[in-house]
């Protein structure tokens, strides 16, 4: 019994350390896009912006646990992926998506100055990742990269001219964001521990054995 649970243990550590894998999957996709009727900014970038919100919100206000996206963007930039992979925001923001709370992804779109205005959409994360299949977050997997694609960046000047002046100007910004991870595995110190628990049974019962048969 000893050798087998030694045996055991020692596969378990091979397995830790040289068979998990490292390569992180795309284990979530969400298709973030808006059409707003009304107005880029005068050089046609519009400023773009993902938040994380804890759900539910202060009353009045929707603080982001954690901004995955902040930039400006133009027609040249459709294809173009931007990345968050470390800091203090992404490990927030890791954090947030992990946490098995459906909270609040605010994707907003706007000129990007005071009094400019925005738009866009708030969605639960059971909604925008799994389309309400049931699961709400990435609870249970190692997040390792957050990536927003832009897809499609379309401006029709002068628009639908929503306040009859001729220069309003419709845009469509939308694209996808990917998060990257791996699913969580146990600590190498928790199977040291196991592997030691284990071992040590194996002790216990091959002394009774020897004990029983004196």
């Amino acid at each position: 019994m000893t050798r087998i649970l030694s045996r055991y243990f020692t596969a378990v550590l091979f397995l830790v350390f040289f068979v998990t894998p490292t390569v992180a999957d795309t284990i979530g996709t969400a298709q973030l896009r808006v059409e707003n009727d009304g107005w880029a900014n005068l050089f046609s970038l519009v400023h773009i912006r993902i938040d994380l919100v804890a759900f539910p919100p202060p009353p009045g206000s929707y603080p982001p646990v954690a901004t995955i996206l902040d930039v400006f963007v133009g027609p040249g930039d459709v294809g173009r992926t931007y990345s968050l992979s470390s800091g203090a925001q992404f490990e927030s923001a890791a954090a947030f998506l992990t946490n098995g709370r459906n909270e609040y992804i605010i994707f907003s779109t706007g000129p990007g100055f005071v009094g400019g205005g925005s738009t866009g959409l708030q969605r639960f994360e059971s909604e925008v990742f799994f389309g309400n299949s049931g699961r709400i977050d990435f609870a249970g997997f190692q997040i390792t990269s957050l990536d927003y694609r832009l897809d499609e960046f379309v401006l029709t000047s002068p628009g639908r001219n929503g306040n009859g002046d001729g220069i309003w100007t419709d845009y469509t910004v939308g694209g996808t964001l990917l998060v990257n991870g791996t699913a969580a595995v146990p600590e190498p110190t928790t199977m040291l521990l196991l592997g030691s628990g284990l071992t040590g049974i194996a002790v216990k019962l091959n002394r009774r054995k020897k004990q029983t048969s004196i």
